[in-house]
């Protein structure tokens, strides 16, 4: 199958300039949108911007749901233009913008404008009478995980941020009726219906980046984690599909056997799937998942696509993943149910297939037509000829990187983690020397020159930073996630002189047929 070659940038929406703390989905994401519309790109990768919080050490891989967003995502600006909060609101919060991401900060201030606005519009309906209509046909559309998702969050705030299975036993083992007389007191009522708006609020507004998105012909794609936190409200509420004991704690965990990344292994902690009892559910929970997120981004990434194969089930208490079994998932069963739900789209899904990937994972990529990746950082070591990574062995059903979210940026790399072998091939492949100068646009120039369908390249190799800049490294609890491009970075962006980064990639782009 023929398909057409394009391009984009990976960037977190964390990683945006703002005077907030952290990057939102408002004013700074509409004009990193017009840069990659003006730079020849087509398509915008983000992380997942589930909920994240300071127990998992923000990372966004680890959230309290499957479904929600993060309210620090929010722009206040919007919240000005719908008239829910002042400038004057705006302009009482201090203005800061760190190197780093503050999330700390940032949840301070978004849920201090928030509840602003929840405050002028439950208290103003008349007012805001369109805008309540919209929020009421979300609610009723979005009540199969919303209506859990609230009472979970206020559920949590009244029991001091306890994971759910020390609850009092009516609440830990979600009963019906003592749910309801939660949610009916008065005293919590207000603050479930609050945190019912804030999600509103956080769909509509990434909604409107992903339409504005689609005016600039720009792709958005989103990024699924495999596995949920245990302290989540799906777990909560659909505990008989996670492997747990009685009392609501895992038998084993997820994790992956020691690779590339770590000589231990990498124990995640989250409770794995209880596989059968969702295949007799025909997968309802998964189709609602993927389907929604198809609402917001036009192709997700599945990371670690290889778990619908099977899955490495790590003893929950053993110290790290190196002991642990595989254990068998239904996968084909699984993408028999969910691709006719998914029918029409071009390219929905993205498998992550980096590590261990065995012959059913391909098979079943293949049957399913999906994309796998490509990532250069790993194309250098020895055997060289036949490794899958090398741009000779791309083919065109990939999508090629020069390097991901969990990898070192190609210039931190070069400088403090290439091995003699690496640097070697590289100067080979090459004919010519290799340094930190040119090592990130020789890359990204392969990326770009090959096959692939679709290649995409970390804003740090774009603008060629260093290790410092990196966003994450696994194995690791601290000093991740909270890369930033700064207000002097971002400007130059936008500059479309004839040396500009803009007008380089709208040449490099057509010269490669992207």
């Amino acid at each position: 199958m023929n398909y057409n070659r394009n391009s984009g940038i990976l960037l977190h929406i964390s990683s945006l300039p703002s005077p907030w703390g952290i990057g939102d989905v408002g004013h700074y994401a509409k004009v990193f949108a017009d840069f990659l519309y003006d730079a020849g790109f087509h398509a915008w990768q983000i992380l997942p911007l589930s909920p994240v919080s300071s127990k998992s050490f923000y990372s966004p891989y680890s959230s309290s749901s499957a479904f929600a967003g993060a309210a620090i995502f929010i722009s206040p600006e919007q919240l000005v233009k719908d008239g829910l909060i002042s400038i004057d609101d705006v302009k009482s919060i201090p203005n800061i913008a760190p190197d780093k991401a503050d999330y700390a900060y940032a949840t301070k201030v978004k849920n201090a404008l928030l509840c602003t606005a929840w405050k002028n519009f439950s208290t103003n309906i008349d007012v805001f009478n369109n805008l309540n209509n919209e929020f009421e046909i979300y609610w009723q559309k979005e009540q199969y995980w919303l209506d859990d998702y609230a009472v979970f969050i206020v559920l949590r705030e009244n029991f001091d941020s306890v994971t759910w299975n020390k609850w009092p036993e009516k609440y830990r083992m979600h009963d019906t009726e003592a749910l309801n007389a939660f949610a009916n007191d008065v005293r919590n009522a207000d603050r479930i219906s609050y945190v019912r708006f804030e999600q509103f609020i956080f769909s509509r507004q990434l909604h409107l980046l992903h339409d504005y998105c689609k005016q600039k012909n720009i792709e958005l794609i989103g990024d699924m984690p495999m596995f949920m936190s245990l302290d989540s409200a799906d777990v909560w509420a659909h505990q008989d599909y996670f492997d747990l004991n009685g009392l609501g704690y895992p038998n084993c965990v997820a994790g992956v056997p020691p690779d590339y990344f770590s000589n231990m292994g990498q124990k995640w902690g989250n409770p794995l799937y209880n596989w059968d009892q969702m295949e007799k559910d025909r997968f309802g929970w998964w189709i609602q998942r993927i389907k929604r997120a198809l609402e917001y981004y036009d192709t997700l990434r599945i990371d670690h696509f290889r778990g619908f194969c099977a899955c490495w089930a790590v003893p929950a208490h053993a110290e790290n993943a190196v002991i642990g079994t595989w254990r068998n998932v239904p996968g084909y069963n699984f993408f028999n149910a969910i691709m006719p739900e998914i029918d029409g789209r071009e390219m929905p899904l993205i498998a992550e297939d980096l590590g261990i990937i065995t012959d059913d994972v391909r098979g079943l990529m293949e049957k399913n037509d999906l994309p796998g990746m490509k990532v250069l950082l790993f194309a250098f070591g020895e055997n060289m000829a036949s490794n899958p990574y090398a741009p000779h062995n791309i083919t065109n059903n990939s999508v090629i990187y020069t390097g991901t979210h969990d990898n070192n940026t190609v210039c931190g790399w070069l400088n403090d983690e290439a091995s003699e072998c690496e640097i070697y091939n590289l100067k080979t492949y090459f004919g010519q020397n290799v340094t930190k100068e040119n090592i990130a646009d020789m890359l990204i120039k392969t990326a770009l020159s090959s096959v692939a369908r679709l290649a995409i390249i970390p804003m740090q190799d774009i603008l060629s930073l260093g290790s410092n800049c990196r966003m994450n490294k696994p194995g690791t609890t601290t000093g991740n996630w909270e890369w930033r491009l700064s207000v002097e970075q971002f400007d130059k962006l936008l500059s479309t002189d004839n040396d500009s980064i803009c007008s380089k990639y709208v040449k490099l782009n057509a010269t490669c047929g992207r």
